[in-house]
């Protein structure tokens, strides 16, 4: 069973030329709001992303009488003649600054608001297609059909999106999805395989880096896809070219960023003007900072006291409930209390 999940980023730039906040489910340019300062890049955006939708609807013919009742979907992009369609191939930041969209805006609003989803701050190789799918479910540009904005006991003007569901009892259902997922599986943790191959009645045979064979139907790999290139010798050049093509966050700052997380009960790490609206309401804050060396840092805080809706933790009061945030890449200057550290 799954129950909405109100999530509500927010987001706190503190960069030259775009100073100012977001809340990505609320439309209204309040204040010091994001939509003002940078409103001309927002309006590009836009543009952006419904000319991509145009071009998506047009090749996955979702205009045919065929498809008149079907249900929209973020996984129809190769229906039709939608292989062909240039959208899977330019990329959505080479589409918005061709329009006329600022740097600025790009690294100061877009990357950070979906690296809290994407767990990557390096978005531009995203295809155009992506730019519908991601405005559907997570949107920049919110609309009656993905989010809403109410009051309520936390806030006058709360806002959160309604796209997003979660299993009822968390952890639990979680647990349970792996427990079906590996049913009937031998499962091996922690197993450097060195080879595997086909043999001729069709199994295949996993050898680990201790020279021990297993004999199986089938072999999920669970690793960086690069090492599936090592690992499956036999596969020919075009897969190994497919194998050896993706990026990790690891591989642009293997030291920091979202690669490196701590679980802690410190409120202190968001800036006191919102931290108690951010820690009642937000399910992610997100600070940007311009470094001492011109680079963007993205700070990012998982609020698990507004992520976790069942049994109850998101509508308890703020003061009954401890601070659950999990910490990535803070800013300069910015520290955790090591006795508030739980993991």
């Amino acid at each position: 069973e799954t129950v909405h999940q109100p999530l509500s980023w927010f987001l706190n730039s503190k960069v030259p030329g775009a100073v100012g906040t977001l809340w990505g489910a609320d439309p209204n340019p309040y204040e010091g709001s994001l939509r003002n300062v940078l409103k001309k890049d927002f309006d590009i955006y836009g543009r952006v992303v419904r000319f991509s939708d145009a071009c998506c609807n047009l090749f996955t013919c979702r205009w045919a009488p065929w498809r008149r009742d079907d249900t929209p979907s973020m996984y129809d992009s190769h229906t039709g003649v939608g292989l062909l369609n240039p959208m899977n191939v330019v990329p959505l930041y080479s589409m918005f600054r061709a329009m006329g969209g600022s740097e600025l805006w790009w690294q100061v609003v877009f990357t950070p608001y979906y690296t809290a989803s994407f767990l990557v701050d390096e978005l531009r190789p995203f295809p155009a297609v992506f730019g519908p799918l991601i405005e559907a479910q997570i949107p920049l540009l919110p609309n009656k059909d993905n989010a809403r904005s109410f009051k309520s006991h936390r806030s006058e003007s709360d806002c959160n999106i309604t796209t997003c569901q979660t299993w009822k009892d968390a952890g639990k259902g979680i647990r349970e999805v792996f427990d079906k997922l590996t049913a009937d599986i031998d499962l091996r943790e922690n197993t450097r395989v060195a080879d595997v191959s086909i043999l001729p009645n069709g199994k295949k045979r996993v050898r680990d880096e201790f020279d021990n064979l297993l004999d199986v139907d089938r072999v999920v790999f669970a690793c960086p896809a690069n090492a599936v290139g090592n690992i499956h010798k036999a596969a020919g050049w075009l897969a190994n070219v497919i194998f050896s093509t993706p990026v990790y966050a690891d591989d642009h700052h293997p030291d920091s960023g979202h690669m490196h997380a701590v679980l802690h009960s410190d409120g202190s790490v968001i800036e006191s003007p919102h931290r108690e609206e951010c820690l009642k309401r937000a399910s992610n804050y997100v600070e940007v900072t311009e470094r001492d060396d011109g680079s963007i840092n993205i700070e990012n805080q998982y609020n698990f006291g507004v992520q976790t809706p069942g049994p109850g933790v998101y509508d308890m009061p703020l003061d009954e409930k401890p601070v659950m945030l999990i910490s990535h890449a803070l800013g300069e200057g910015k520290s955790i209390d090591e006795g508030l550290v739980v993991g």
